[in-house]
């Protein structure tokens, strides 16, 4: 009875020193045992944060200090710049992002939804996109393995290249305006569909895919110094993952909506699930009628995208199963890059 009082008051101290910490000061703490590890992962979070600065705030706001993050996404609107190697030193003082993929995109508006802790913190339609820099950390989310590839632009894009992509089941395109890269990136969707470089053999089996053009991306390293990645591709894998993707070429909301909710169902008990939104600039008439309503039919569910000036989709449909003949001749008069529309991928992971 003794040593069991001892070893129950040990624990409850230890549990109470890791709540003041910090989730890149318990990754050190979980190196010291197998018990220490338990307990710190009990602390440390797993939701998608998403935060935006206004140009005229002084500083950041303060970050969840309780996730790890995996990817981060930097979203910056063309006409105004930014300091990116400042950025990345600020955020490392509060997570251990060594060797981070950390990407910096110019786009033409970002669209998000400010997210902390799992929660939409602000009401989306109060937020200025149109000014300010927005930061999106996806974390080491249980079941959730995210990958990056990027493709040369100076080079022509082989099967083999695309082949990794085929294991996961969604993959986020992003690729930079210039005809290299639309080239390069409408290969990728290509070998997506099709074995060779003509249109005869098609895969049986292809994953869900989202994504769209932009201003400018590029890699930020452990030094601050950005390294040019025109084309993009990051790839979402797991047992537990679930992608749904669709493409909205008309101005039909409530139908469109309607399908893509039905498709992916109602979000299960304790699944993490969050949204990417590609929506041409020439639709932004549309904005407020669009986004209200996909978050009348995905309530609570996190947002993040941006305008684009083309977008890419493989939807639902074409994602699996597409050795029906009926269906190929589908698939041979796929377009690759669309104009005027709105690609969107949900992803849910349950637990």
């Amino acid at each position: 009875m003794e040593y069991g009082h001892y070893i129950t008051q040990e624990y409850s101290i230890l549990k109470n020193i890791f709540s003041y910490l910090t989730a890149k000061e318990l990754k050190v703490c979980s190196r010291v045992c197998r018990e220490w590890k338990k307990m710190a992962d009990k602390f440390v979070q797993h939701t998608v944060e998403c935060y935006h600065k206004p140009n005229d705030a002084e500083s950041w706001q303060d970050f969840n200090k309780l996730i790890n993050p995996s990817l981060i996404f930097y979203l910056e609107i063309v006409k105004y710049g930014g300091r990116v190697d400042a950025l990345r030193g600020l955020v490392s003082k509060t997570y251990d992002i060594e060797d981070v993929p950390f990407y910096r995109m110019i786009t033409a508006h970002p669209i998000f939804t400010p997210c902390v802790g799992g929660k939409i913190i602000l009401n989306p339609e109060a937020v200025d996109m149109e000014k300010g820099q927005t930061l999106i950390f996806f974390p080491q989310i249980p079941g959730l393995t995210i990958k990056k590839f990027e493709f040369d632009k100076k080079f022509a894009v082989k099967p083999d290249q695309v082949e990794p992509l085929l294991s996961a089941k969604g993959v986020i395109l992003l690729a930079e305006t210039s005809s290299p890269c639309v080239t390069a990136s409408n290969r990728i969707v290509h070998y997506l569909y099709f074995t060779g470089s003509k249109k005869k053999e098609v895969r049986a089996e292809r994953p869900c895919l989202a994504g769209g053009l932009l201003a400018k991306t590029c890699r930020v390293d452990n030094e601050g110094k950005t390294i040019p990645s025109p084309v993009v591709a990051f790839t979402f894998e797991g047992d537990n993952v679930t992608i749904h993707s669709d493409i909205n070429r008309t101005s039909e909301f409530e139908t469109f909506f309607k399908r893509l909710s039905e498709n992916a169902g109602q979000k299960p008990n304790g699944a993490e699930r969050f949204a990417f939104i590609f929506n041409c600039i020439g639709r932004f008439e549309y904005e407020d009628d669009e986004l209200k309503l996909f978050r009348k039919y995905f309530p609570d569910v996190p947002y993040f995208g941006f305008w684009s000036y083309g977008e890419f989709c493989i939807p639902d449909s074409h994602a699996r199963n597409m050795t029906d003949p009926k269906k190929i001749k589908i698939d041979r008069h796929i377009r690759y890059l669309n104009s005027a529309c709105a690609s969107y991928m949900i992803v849910t992971i349950t637990h």
